[in-house]
């Protein structure tokens, strides 16, 4: 069994403490593969960071310098 911890940031600034605090930290949202990854022993990331509730991700936008 693959022992991790999940935490489901309250925002962005959270979301990226968190991953930047632990080098085995992978972010979890729709979309990614991170579990098929895991389950074929390609990562084995100790913390889920979980950013699907962050409504400032939700959509993209083009900014008014090409960004």
């Amino acid at each position: 069994m693959n022992n991790f911890q999940y935490l489901k940031s309250s925002s962005i600034d959270d979301a990226v403490n968190a991953i930047t605090s632990n080098d085995k930290a992978n972010f979890l949202a729709g979309g990614t593969n991170i579990i098929d990854l895991w389950k074929y022993n390609l990562t084995h990331p100790e913390v889920l960071v979980d950013i699907n509730n962050l409504n400032d991700l939700a959509d993209i936008r083009q900014l008014p310098d090409g960004g």
